[in-house]
């Protein structure tokens, strides 16, 4: 299997891990839904900004790239950080919990 199709496997493992679709990710990055199932099925490789765009939704970019767990993954978070993991993990709108967080942030 090369090398691709691990970060390919990898990037499906970290959308599930999360328990988003597809069409999650689609609206939290600037990605078409036919350019992540590309990557995804490991016929593209993902640019620099979708990346970025994963890690700040909650993926673990690390793990994605290179198949190592960063310790945010592995558990290493407060007790207060895991409570906001777990609510947005719930959360049937998570892009809308996402914008919510960041217009707060912003002031």
């Amino acid at each position: 299997m090369s090398k691709q199709n691990n970060f390919a496997e990898r990037l499906v493992f970290e959308r599930k891990r999360l328990n988003l679709g597809q069409k999650d990710v689609v609206n939290a990055t600037n990605v078409t839904q036919a350019t992540l199932s590309r990557y995804e099925n490991g016929e593209r490789v993902p640019t620099i900004d979708f990346l970025a765009d994963l890690s700040a939704v909650g993926f673990d970019a690390l793990y994605i790239l290179n198949g190592e767990k960063s310790e945010i993954s592995e558990g290493g978070l407060t007790p207060q950080e895991a409570d906001l993991v777990e609510l947005f993990r719930e959360s049937r709108d998570k892009i809308g919990l996402l914008k919510m967080i960041r217009a707060y942030n912003a002031q």
